[in-house]
């Protein structure tokens, strides 16, 4: 079936809109059409292109982003964008409906209808467990009533919303993906770098897959990107250009890219069922979704010069590429 996707191109001092159809391959036809509802975002070169995977989440017709100095919300049915928090923002989750966001010292609840803010966790209750000077929040999870909360790298705490308690969380991760009462991670404490599984209740942990090796191992295979879609576990095999599927117990190649000099990568995607991840080679890159059954679909194909590999969040709506040698946003509405 093909698909039609507007572009809209918003360069960091708004010199110009641009609206096109992508199609797979190089086929780009530029059109003058209205932009809809992406016009209504102030983009204004303030997108914290270093936090972007945590820049933006949606909920029917709602669309929530993160720019310098707050968050904000746009209508996507129309309006103007409204600020909600003027903050300084590091990450922005949605779950259940219900929209949080953190600063490097804090995690807080917005109440999107009349824009009240409450704090819900904050530095100081890790007192006793790190010195706090040195707690910077970079990032967090919320997951079977409770926030995981990254800081220094790959350290993180974990806070009971309903006991209010605070306690180390004895795993370092780069990101972590949640299934079933359990979470997953690539280890970063040991420096194996392999797949582990933790039961939550009991915090029993189980390499699913890797070789244990420790990182100086000239022969060590190096595991990344966990991610959780479809219900299923997902992460990459960096040095084969592979992508793995985990469920039930079993792996699955899902995905092998061949291109000698290319590469591949998993992106993040924004209250999304499918698992979206891109190929670049020569220049062109092209993006997939795939939603656990037979093979990965192209979603978008794009030649992108001498620009460097755009980083991309995918949202049920829209496809975003932030270029972080330009400042330059592409969004593609997928409606």
């Amino acid at each position: 079936m093909k698909k039609v996707l507007m572009v809209i191109v918003v360069v960091c001092m708004l010199l110009g809109i641009m609206s096109c159809d992508v199609k797979t391959g190089d086929d780009v036809k530029e059109k003058t059409e209205s932009a809809g509802w992406w016009e209504n975002i102030d983009v204004n070169g303030k997108l914290p292109l270093d936090s972007w995977q945590s820049l933006v989440v949606e909920s029917g017709t709602s669309f929530y982003y993160v720019a310098e100095d707050g968050v904000y919300h746009v209508d996507k049915s129309g309006g103007e964008a409204r600020c909600l928090i003027k903050d300084s923002v590091t990450g922005l989750v949605l779950c259940d409906n219900e929209l949080y966001y953190s600063t490097e010292k804090n995690i807080n609840h917005i109440e999107t209808t009349t824009k009240e803010c409450s704090e819900i966790w904050n530095v100081e209750m890790a007192s006793e467990l790190a010195d706090i000077d040195f707690v910077h929040v970079s990032d967090f999870y919320i997951y079977g009533g409770a926030l995981y909360i990254k800081y220094m790298g790959n350290r993180a705490f974990c806070y009971d919303l309903d006991e209010k308690t605070t306690k180390v969380f004895p795993l370092e991760f780069s990101s972590l993906a949640f299934s079933d009462g359990k979470c997953y991670h690539v280890d970063h404490a040991q420096r194996t770098f392999s797949v582990y599984e933790t039961a939550l209740a009991s915090m029993e942990t189980t390499m699913i897959q890797g070789d244990g090796k420790g990182y100086d191992d000239p022969e060590k295979l190096l595991y990344d990107e966990v991610q959780a879609a479809n219900g299923r576990i997902y992460y990459r095999l960096r040095e084969k250009n592979q992508i793995f599927e985990y469920f039930n117990g079993n792996t699955t190649l899902v995905f092998e890219f061949s291109e000698e000099s290319g590469w591949m990568d998993i992106v993040h995607s924004i209250n999304h069922d499918e698992l979206c991840f891109y190929t670049i080679a020569e220049n062109q890159y092209t993006l997939y979704e795939y939603d656990g059954n037979g093979e990965p679909v192209e979603i978008l194909s794009l030649d992108i010069g001498e620009k460097t590999t755009p980083e991309a969040i995918v949202t049920d709506s829209a496809i975003i590429l932030c270029y972080k040698d330009s400042g330059e946003t592409e969004f593609i509405s997928r409606q």
